[in-house]
């Protein structure tokens, strides 16, 4: 067999399995079942809530949007990728009560109409309530610290347009409801932290560079050397507050500044790169990008005066996108990507798997490395459909030379499993936990001093 042979081999093998995708979320979520309630995993989410805005507006119906999302509270932050939108969406369809559920990045959008405010108000709260009581139950084979937030918004009075409902969804989502964070502690058990310690409204913080980051390290599974790390947005520590990554994002979501907020982490990505490489590290820092950032012409330029600024090569940021971004924004981004690519930036396909699951943006797209949702990658050791997902991943991006991550490696089965699977790169708590940039330069030079193979122990070497 000839090597273009049994590269074409490996792509159609790949592309079977990665069929599997398609239907998955029937199956993933265990005792959560799926009902009989319209899926729009392949429509854009704004077009949905557009048509349900002008269908009440012709129906002469209120309508209210819930947006809700789940939350740990054991590490207070948003569950793995898109699992937790997963969940939660496959709950809310069973309710009887919203006429249309759709994912949103990583929050579920709930519509509900009915003839009057009064009568939409009380349906839309009485579902948020039995939705919440599910979640605490863990009936339905949920983790236990898990904490469903939800904030509404209702059409005319909050917006006339899917963006506007949104964002007023969101500020309620994030300004009001801390008190209806925390669950009821169980038996004996202490009550949970919740994940913010304030009643009042929260905003971002002004400088909005006052927001920090962490950096998780990426290793290679082939010899345990450190080979990246991700850079991931956190709360100003002196503020005392405790807000998870998402939150933050859909708060500058809200208020407009999208574009500052990927700027301010690239900025201190590029500082910590620097860094690194005066320490006498080589560490490309991974940074995620919004669907704004993809669609903004000005991006590459924005990216060049950072690493001007830092005297950095081109390929020392890789920029993380999701596939629902390149795909929603697909006009736009293949003006912005290929561009990036020609400047020698490196592109990752984020959360790979649990997007649109489209070979085709693979293909129209320069992409140079796909991550593996950590939904699969923490259950593919006791979940055969899982673990046949990733091998097909896997598979499918050598086929097409690409690197592949693995996201969530968090034990040593997992790592030995991917590892023998040919996965070429690991991040997740079984190497390290996000941390700080000091932390994370001391843990690499303690890391180089005894430094011994990853692939010959259970233990990366963390």
């Amino acid at each position: 067999m000839t090597a273009t042979t049994a590269t074409t081999v490996a792509i159609l093998v790949a592309a079977v399995g990665l069929i599997l995708l398609a239907v998955l979320p029937r199956w993933r979520a265990g005792a959560v079942r799926p009902v009989a309630v319209s899926d729009h995993d392949d429509v854009d989410p704004e077009q949905l809530i557009t048509a349900a805005i002008d269908s009440s507006r012709l129906d002469g119906a209120c309508l209210v949007l819930v947006l809700g999302s789940l939350t740990s509270t054991s590490d207070a932050t948003v569950l793995a990728g898109r699992r937790s939108t997963l969940l939660l969406s496959q709950l809310a369809k069973q309710d009887p009560t919203p006429d249309e559920v759709v994912a949103m990045d990583e929050h579920v959008v709930c519509l509900v109409t009915a003839a009057t405010r009064e009568q939409v108000a009380a349906e839309s709260a009485a579902m948020v309530d039995r939705l919440q009581q599910r979640v605490r139950s863990q009936e339905d084979g949920l983790p236990d610290g898990l904490v469903l937030r939800t904030g509404t918004a209702s059409s005319p009075a909050d917006g006339v347009t899917p963006g506007e409902l949104v964002r007023a969804a969101a500020a309620s989502l994030y300004g009001t409801t801390a008190r209806r964070e925390e669950p009821p502690p169980r038996g004996n058990a202490a009550p949970s932290t919740p994940v913010r310690r304030r009643s009042d409204v929260i905003r971002l913080p002004e400088p909005i560079d006052t927001l920090e980051v962490a950096y998780q390290p990426k290793v290679s599974f082939v010899d345990g050397s450190l080979v990246g790390a991700e850079a991931l947005v956190r709360w100003p520590a002196a503020d005392g507050l405790q807000v998870p990554a998402q939150a933050i994002v859909d708060l500058a979501r809200a208020a407009g500044r999208l574009r500052e907020l990927t700027d301010v982490v690239m900025r201190q990505a590029a500082g910590h790169c620097a860094r690194m490489r005066d320490a006498g590290f080589t560490v490309p820092i991974s940074i995620n990008l919004t669907g704004d950032d993809v669609a903004d012409p000005r991006f590459p330029e924005r990216l060049d005066i950072v690493l001007r600024d830092h005297d950095l090569s081109r390929d020392s940021l890789v920029l993380e996108v999701t596939e629902t971004a390149l795909l929603t924004r697909e006009v736009e981004a293949l003006g912005v990507i290929p561009e990036l690519a020609e400047m020698g930036t490196r592109v990752s396909v984020d959360d790979f798997g649990t997007g649109y699951s489209s070979l085709s943006h693979l293909r129209r797209f320069p992409i140079h490395e796909i991550k593996i949702d950590m939904s699969f990658v923490d259950r593919m050791v006791l979940e055969p459909l899982d673990a046949v997902i990733v091998r097909s991943i896997i598979e499918m991006g050598h086929g097409l030379g690409m690197d592949v991550v693995a996201e969530g490696v968090e034990t040593a089965d997992t790592w030995a499993v991917l590892a023998e699977l040919g996965t070429d790169i690991a991040q997740g708590h079984h190497v390290m936990r996000a941390t700080d940039p000091a932390t994370f330069l001391a843990w690499a030079r303690f890391r180089r001093l005894r430094h011994t193979p990853a692939a010959s122990s259970d233990q990366p070497g963390g």
